[in-house]
């Protein structure tokens, strides 16, 4: 951590903030002459492997077998395997680039280990990003902010991720807490952020059924959504109108609607 900035200027703060430990990176040379540089990233643990994968994903990014994760651009390929996070990149983009790197990263993948054990008395740690709605999420939209998520100091380890909904788009988000105390008080901060930055309460359709304890906020052209259930802070972000933010509400809500409390 002391000196990761040395290596890879203007991007260590992504990196630390989801509690990075080490990396290490060596170069390659295909027998066709194509050279690659892969960067292996130890996180504490997958969340923050994922974190890091899903806040570096580059536009435009498709999906690659090496992974459930796995996504590849031209010339580049990105994973994860248990707390790693890895980065492959080849000097050039060719038709043989992306079956060179996927059979170089398929490779890597089964000899990295599996990952961080769970704690003596730990059980699995719930994939929160398992719970949104899979009806109308966009590819590839998943994303994990480990710090300052929507622009909030403080708010961290915020999963996102966007719809294209009849009403127009909106984003989910979902962060699980130690106890439902600590979800409903991050709640009200949220809001209290948002009413700073020029959000108001804002009445919902009439006739609307909302998930229980929901606030609703709206500024100019963009609709908020909080409320908690359990340990979980569920809510819609920066909806185009209130329609697709009531909707949306009520996707996550009935997907949230057997998950333990």
């Amino acid at each position: 951590p002391e000196t990761l900035s040395d290596r890879i200027d203007g991007k260590a703060e992504l990196y630390l903030a989801a509690n990075f430990q080490e990396m290490s990176i060596r170069a390659f040379r295909l027998p066709d002459g194509m050279r690659l540089e892969v960067a292996v990233y130890t996180q504490a643990t997958p969340t923050d492997a994922f974190a890091v994968l899903s806040s570096q994903r580059r536009p435009g990014a498709k999906a690659s077998p090496v992974s459930p994760d796995a996504y590849a651009t031209e010339n580049a390929l990105y994973f994860t395997k248990g707390n790693r996070y890895v980065e492959m990149t080849a000097d050039r983009a060719e038709a043989a680039t992306g079956p060179a790197l996927a059979a170089l990263a398929q490779k890597l993948a089964e000899a990295l280990p599996a990952g961080v054990a769970a704690a003596a008395g730990q059980g699995a740690a719930r994939d929160v990003k398992e719970l949104f709605p899979a009806q109308g999420l966009a590819a590839g939209s998943v994303r994990l902010a480990a710090s300052d998520a929507m622009g909030m100091e403080g708010f961290s380890n915020v999963y996102t991720a966007e719809y294209e909904l009849p009403a127009g788009p909106a984003t989910a988000l979902l962060a699980e807490r130690d106890t439902a105390e600590a979800a409903a008080a991050e709640a009200r901060a949220f809001a209290g952020f948002l009413k700073q930055n020029g959000y108001a309460a804002t009445p919902p359709p009439a006739g609307a059924k909302l998930p229980a304890g929901a606030v609703v906020l709206g500024a100019d052209g963009s609709y908020e959504m909080l409320w908690t259930t359990g340990r979980l802070l569920a809510g819609v972000h920066d909806a185009v109108n209130l329609a697709a933010a009531v909707e949306l509400a009520a996707r996550l809500a009935a997907s949230l609607k057997d998950v333990t409390p």
